[in-house]
């Protein structure tokens, strides 16, 4: 009998399969044991399960070989036990990580035990729960951003889960509208820190986002009562302040309350206050440079860039440049090192040679650079790319018989053979056009230097005016 494989039946088999691919090897194990002490009535999904997680490609499951391969044949009966049980499974599994998530979340379970103990009549133990959860989620020495949210949550639970009182708990409806407005404060500052980052980052205002009613949440003395609101009252006064000596207060906070807030928020102090050193960076304010290095090194030392065993790229590469325009080649080069194996595999070899060549050359060793770089082809263009351009620079400082021409028309026919988006490839080659008139015989420095600073887009725009 031939099977018809619909849509719906497709979806059926690649939803547990997807699922089952996200899944760690520890869940792996440990939802396994949970089929084999699920009872009988899961004979089928185990054999199924077992059979796709051990003897077929999960990517190239196809129900009509998968029913030949498991049962001999390929009729419907067959064919619906598989469908069928991968739609258990896909159910099965979903219900078990999500056991495993609630399990992990204390609130939950404080609530749900509240709950579970109102319905059996356990007065007297439900009360000392829910006087003990009061305690911790009230504890403002220990409250993140969402704690006000929790108690608001758990308040509104205990009060209205039996219907309307009579108002003999009125103090539950006082208390719970306190810790709402907190709620409300805290999440407000934290949008209102997002929004004026944006803007000044990328000059694009939020919609919607008037932040009149902010200065009042500020100037309000209670609003210091929740630990997390008064971590976002610092982040917004050294926004809307300027006041460089309130990095110093931020990062104190910071590591004062490394056990209470969450990595996340510690990790947004960071960056709100690199972005506000930036914006100084650019404006020539003197010791911005060395202040992002330190911001930098405080961070690596709390552990905050390097949040689940992975260093981004990017990040990794503009320490080494921080760095060395605090004329630290030292410590840049013993961070290139340290943090080298915290790179993703795939880029490791390429973007901690690019970071040597980058201390080498700033250290003002061309000809080390060359060494460092020659015959040395990385696997993704872009990264060939910046190799190409720094080889160029150090070229140019290292050989006094130096051919920038034949050198820059080799770099831009090495551009314009790659299937590029239109601003990178413009990018591209106008840092070869550019430094290929730096050093023509009779350019005018002011004039290129005029013409570099607001070329649009360009690769190399600061490194092509030191030169």
């Amino acid at each position: 009998m031939k099977i018809i494989y619909t849509v719906k039946s497709r979806e059926k088999k690649y939803k547990y399969l997807q699922l089952y691919e996200i899944v760690t090897d520890k869940e792996k194990k440990l939802f396994a044991a949970h089929l084999q002490t699920a009872g009988a009535r899961k004979t089928i999904e185990r054999t199924i399960h077992d059979f796709y997680t051990k003897k077929v490609n999960r990517k190239n499951a196809d129900l009509r070989r998968d029913c030949i391969r498991l049962f001999g044949s390929e009729n419907n009966s067959d064919y619906h036990k598989i469908s069928n049980g991968l739609s258990d499974l896909y159910k099965l599994l979903r219900q078990f990580l999500v056991l495993r998530e609630a399990n992990q979340d204390s609130e939950i379970k404080d609530l749900l035990y509240s709950r579970l103990l109102d319905k059996r009549g356990a007065e007297n133990l439900r009360l000392q729960h829910d006087k003990a959860v009061r305690k911790k989620l009230t504890d403002t020495e220990r409250a993140d951003i969402w704690t006000p949210y929790h108690l608001t949550r758990y308040l509104h639970d205990i009060y209205f889960r039996n219907g309307l009182k009579d108002g003999s708990e009125k103090h539950l409806i006082e208390e719970g509208l306190t810790t709402l407005q907190d709620f409300y404060d805290g999440l407000l500052l934290k949008y209102t820190v997002e929004a004026i980052n944006i803007e000044r980052v990328t000059g694009q205002r939020i919609k919607q986002s008037d932040l009149s009613e902010i200065t009042k949440i500020v100037e309000r003395t209670n609003v210091t009562r929740p630990l997390a609101n008064r971590f976002y009252v610092l982040i917004y006064r050294l926004l809307t302040h300027g006041d460089p000596t309130q990095v110093a207060e931020l990062q104190s906070f910071v590591t004062e309350y490394k056990d209470v807030l969450r990595p996340e928020e510690r990790l947004t102090a960071v960056l709100h206050i690199s972005n506000f050193l930036v914006i100084r960076v650019k404006r020539g304010v003197p010791g911005a440079m060395n202040a992002m290095l330190q911001n930098y090194k405080f961070a690596l030392s709390e552990n905050l860039l390097t949040l689940g065993g992975v260093l981004d790229k990017t990040t990794y590469e503009n320490i080494i440049n921080v760095a060395c325009s605090s004329s630290e080649f030292v410590w840049a080069e013993k961070f290139a090192t340290q943090y080298r194996d915290y790179l993703q595999p795939t880029l490791r070899e390429d973007t901690y040679r690019f970071a040597q060549a980058v201390i080498t050359y700033e250290k003002g060793d061309a000809a080390g650079v060359i060494l460092l770089l020659d015959k040395y082809e990385p696997a993704d263009f872009f990264q060939g790319f910046r190799f190409r351009a720094l080889r160029l620079f150090a070229s140019a400082l290292a050989d006094e018989d130096f051919d920038c021409e034949t050198e820059c028309d080799n770099f831009r026919r090495y551009v314009q053979r790659k299937n590029l988006s239109e601003e990178h490839k413009t990018a591209m080659l106008n840092f070869v056009t550019l430094f290929r008139e730096r050093y023509r015989f009779d350019v005018n420095l002011e004039d290129w230097r005029k013409k570099t600073e607001h070329t649009k887009p360009l690769y190399f725009r600061s490194k092509l005016l030191k030169i």
